[in-house]
């Protein structure tokens, strides 16, 4: 048996709910009463730096205010000529450490920010920097890396809840609350499904429906509004308390529209050949969300017949126009409307005079 699908079905029936997998997280999962040594190094590369060009002293009093206006705390600054006729310095912190470099002849200042603490201010200090230094303005590039932290940092508790993976739930746990498709998105899928066909004022469109007693078809609705000449309901009986079905009733106008209504066991086609003599070949089929399976499971074995029974093509050929388009959405669980839509693709490929496109 061929199963090279399996992943593609099981992806497409993949259900958080049923799985077992909505429980609910427990967000203290990482943590830990010991303290990690969690740190955070951001690179930052400026070019068209107004202040690349800045003396020694003029370069420690900025970088240093600057970080104390970010609510830093700067132990002290070293600041050293470079060999590129600039100058590095180093300002170290309670939070961790601040390294610049500058550039003057390229109007360039290099910023190497490494926090142990007081993650969630990363990115104020580093606009804070680079407003100091003179770019206010791109081009800049950043990177970030996750380094080595400090022990013995305040408020480490505070902090340990701020880095690392959280628990999230990513699944879709919602409750299935959907009702089916609405009105417009229907009559959509019809009026698009019918373009694609010749049809005209004799063209029979039939519909089937769900029970009869429930009265809901939005299939149905969604053709009346369309305005079709030929459009044929079929809905089944109210199953009885053990299965069984009552209150029989033949074809006949109900609200505009031509109306039969299956009881009992369907067998047989007879109930389509009934409504073709009066309105001619279906040349369009729809099956609403709520058809009954006995209606289609009845549809399903006029296109599985064996040409080698009895009059079989005769029965599509009268039954069936010429490049007949059936529209089935695939919702139930029992997997007749599965079963019609393989049926119909067997016809076709059995038998080339035999169109059937069939739309899920």
């Amino acid at each position: 048996i061929d199963t090279h699908y399996r992943i593609l079905r099981d992806y497409s029936k993949n259900d958080a709910r049923v799985q077992g997998k909505c429980k609910k997280l427990d967000e203290k999962i990482y943590d830990s009463n010991e303290q990690r040594r969690a740190g955070i190094v951001l690179i930052v590369e400026a070019e068209n730096v107004t202040g690349a060009s800045m003396n020694a002293e003029s370069l420690e009093r900025t970088l240093t205010t600057a970080l104390l206006n970010g609510g830093f705390s700067p132990y002290s600054a070293v600041v050293q000529p470079s060999e590129h006729g600039g100058y590095v310095a180093i300002i170290s912190m309670k939070q961790g450490y601040v390294v610049a470099h500058t550039w003057p002849d390229h109007n360039y200042v290099g910023l190497e920010i490494h926090l142990w603490a007081h993650f969630a201010k990363l990115e104020t200090i580093k606009y804070s920097l680079l407003e100091a230094v003179g770019s206010t303005k791109v081009p800049w590039s950043t990177y970030r890396i996750v380094a080595g932290g400090m022990l013995g940092t305040e408020n480490w508790k505070e902090e340990q809840s701020t880095i690392g993976p959280r628990p999230i739930q990513s699944r879709d746990c919602e409750a299935n609350t959907d009702s089916g498709p609405d009105y417009t998105t229907i009559g959509t899928v019809m009026e698009e499904s019918l373009s694609i066909i010749e049809t005209n004022d004799n063209t029979t469109v039939l519909v089937l429906c769900g029970d009869s007693s429930k009265g809901s078809c939005k299939t149905l609705r969604a053709f009346e509004k369309m305005g079709i000449k030929n459009l044929v309901a079929v809905w089944t009986c109210q199953a009885g308390e053990h299965g069984e079905i009552v209150n029989k009733c033949a074809l006949e106008m109900k609200d505009g529209v031509a109306t039969m209504v299956l009881c009992g066991p369907v067998n047989s086609i007879e109930w389509l050949k009934d409504i073709v003599k009066t309105y001619g070949r279906v040349g369009f089929m729809a099956v609403d969300p709520e058809a009954s399976p006995v209606a289609i499971r009845s549809v399903s074995s006029l296109l599985l017949q064996e040409d080698t029974e009895e009059d079989t093509e005769e029965d599509i050929e009268f039954t069936l126009a010429d490049n007949v388009v059936v529209v089935v959405p695939i919702v139930d669980s029992d997997g007749s409307r599965m079963t019609l839509v393989q049926a119909s693709r067997w016809r076709r490929e059995l038998n080339e005079h035999v169109a059937i496109h069939e739309i899920t």
